[in-house]
């Protein structure tokens, strides 16, 4: 079997949506944390410092966009892409929009989490802007996709990083609680969710380190 290796950062949601992708392929994959290495080696994987890191033999990818593609592209069973093009174009498109509107929210509430009161506030709006989009989460069993794909890998990925900095999605969501739910009994949700040999799950880690 093919085997990957997967240099991460710590409590990383583009490392961790990287192993929600790789273990829907079910590829072998060997985890690597950059904590681990010797900054020469970390120099050598990434000269620009920039992570999560795919390598696969003597080829090696860090652009955080490009990599989940690469992965379906050149793994390409089960495909995270819908195989019809107009389906396909709006699932990459909705890719750009949750990097560039919903992922910088996250890097927000962490650089923030020592002020209760900013906290509150980014929470409160963080609310009002996931129940007013909340017919996006209807209608399909996935984000706007009958079936898994990597908008997901993206959107798992954030929530569980959401929640560990206290955002809690809950059935007072509606569709997104449920979408969450279908999302967090995937198994390879689960499996990348997962921390260590104790089994202890990744979102109790996270946490604890806050």
């Amino acid at each position: 079997m093919m085997k990957v290796t997967l240099y991460t950062t710590k409590y990383c949601p583009y490392s961790l949506r990287a192993r929600i992708a790789l273990a829907e392929k079910k590829m072998s994959t060997d985890i690597v944390e950059a904590g681990d290495l010797e900054p020469a080696m970390i120099k050598k994987i990434t000269p620009n410092g920039v992570f999560p890191v795919l390598m696969e033999k003597d080829y090696s990818i860090n652009n955080r966009k490009a990599l989940l593609i690469y992965i379906d592209e050149r793994f390409p069973a089960p495909s995270l892409l819908p195989n019809v093009v107009n389906e396909r174009i709006k699932i990459r498109l909705s890719l750009d929009k949750i990097d560039n509107e919903w992922y910088p929210v996250l890097d927000q509430i962490r650089k923030h989490r020592s002020d209760q009161k900013m906290l509150e506030s980014m929470f409160k709006d963080l609310k009002e802007s996931l129940l007013a989009m909340e017919k996006a989460f209807t209608g399909s069993e996935f984000f706007i996709s009958s079936g898994f794909t990597l908008a997901d890998c993206y959107i798992a990925a954030l929530i569980i990083c959401l929640e560990a900095e206290g955002f809690i999605i809950d059935d007072e969501y509606g569709a997104i609680y449920e979408y969450k739910k279908r999302l967090f009994a995937r198994d390879s949700v689960k499996k990348a969710n997962i921390k260590g040999g104790a089994g202890e799950s990744l979102l109790k880690t996270l946490r604890t380190h806050r």
